[in-house]
């Protein structure tokens, strides 16, 4: 019976993604995990992406809620409508020009329930893709193992091995909503993802495996892709910096 089993909340946050909103929503609703409650945030979408999703809404059968922003407030704000507006047990985030892997959630909820009650995310790897979907270089972890013989996936108590590198995506992870009650971004980082991680992080151990859970876009319309760019690429470091100031505040580096 699906109601046996842990709900899990999968938050999807929007801004603008016409061309890829629905493979977003669909990879959700192909899950084989049945216990799922869908949360959409559309934040002040000025092409027809609020459009199509209220569309496909029409004729989604699982628990759903949507919200949307009156403006523009960034994906930080994604997060936390998220973040309030979630009921189930785990948590898991996606962009909406990102594909989950079908088994995802189950293979992740399986994962937690052989961990203790101390681990707060279980995370698996990322293939990037281009903006049509097709795979531009092999996952993450193997081409890390490849560079560096001998490296293992980080486990456990790993806050201070995070706080030198940031070694998996959002959304390639599933999270105990628990410990985020009283979760917050003090500033709007631009690497927003590496906060939540570490914050997660400190409050909790991490489990990985190598199981590829999401296909990431890469494309040059993302709000990742225009801080890359030369003019902006200062705001970047910028936001990194005042992100590890603040991260040294909840937790002793030394």
């Amino acid at each position: 019976m699906p109601d046996s089993k842990p709900l899990v909340t999968i938050g999807a946050i929007n801004y603008n993604n016409e061309k890829h909103v629905i493979e977003t929503l669909d990879s959700i609703a192909n899950q084989t995990y049945e216990n799922i409650e869908l949360i959409v945030v559309d934040d002040a979408s000025t092409d027809n992406s609020l459009t199509l999703i209220k569309d496909w809404l029409k004729n989604y059968k699982k628990p759903y809620k949507l919200i949307v922003h009156s403006e523009n407030m960034n994906v930080h704000a994604g997060y936390m409508s998220v973040i309030k507006n979630a009921t189930g047990e785990f948590l898991s985030i996606v962009a909406t020009d990102d594909v989950l892997v079908n088994e995802k959630t189950e293979k992740q909820v399986e994962a937690f329930a052989n961990l203790g009650d101390e681990y707060g995310a279980v995370y698996g790897d990322v293939v990037e893709t281009d903006a049509s979907g097709e795979i531009i270089r092999e996952p993450n972890f193997v081409l890390r193992k490849k560079l560096s013989p001998g490296w293992t996936l980080p486990q456990g108590d790993v806050f201070s091995k995070f706080v030198t590198r940031f070694f998996f995506n959002v959304q390639a992870a599933l999270f105990r909503l628990s410990i985020l009650n009283d979760f917050y971004f003090p500033e709007k980082y631009i690497c927003e993802d590496w906060y939540f991680i570490l914050f997660v992080a400190n409050k909790s151990k991490i489990f990985g495996n190598e199981n590829v859970t999401v296909f990431y876009r890469r494309h040059n319309e993302s709000i990742v892709a225009e801080y890359y760019k030369k003019d902006n690429y200062y705001l970047w470091v910028l936001s990194n910096i005042h992100l590890l100031i603040n991260v040294s505040k909840f937790i002793n580096l030394s």
